[in-house]
């Protein structure tokens, strides 16, 4: 192998099954598989970071009017969903610095 030639790729195969029924297989390089699993991960991130901000407006909003249970049931929400967030941005991070690797 000479100086300049790029390394090698790994691929790994994926079966592909289509609506009407066939199938197919497509091979990805392990970083286009990493970024896949990143592009994932950031969607459930998004969905978390909507729903916590979402429950901790309704918390805000309606802090006089709603009844003990459900202010606290609202306040486990929130802090269960920022650590969900908390967790799943260091699982993005991790997964980004494993990237320099490759």
């Amino acid at each position: 192998m000479t100086e300049n030639a790029p390394p090698p790729v790994s691929l790994r195969a994926f079966r592909v099954f289509s609506p009407q029924g066939c199938h197919r297989i497509v091979f990805m390089s392990e970083l286009d598989v990493a970024k896949e699993k990143i592009a994932y991960l950031k969607v459930w991130l998004g969905i978390l970071l909507v729903t916590d901000i979402s429950t901790f407006g309704w918390l805000v909003s309606n802090v006089d009017t709603a009844t003990p249970l459900l202010l606290w049931a609202a306040v486990v929400v929130v802090v269960a969903l920022t650590l969900g967030i908390v967790f799943l941005h260091r699982r993005i991070d991790r997964h980004i610095q494993s990237l320099k690797g490759l």
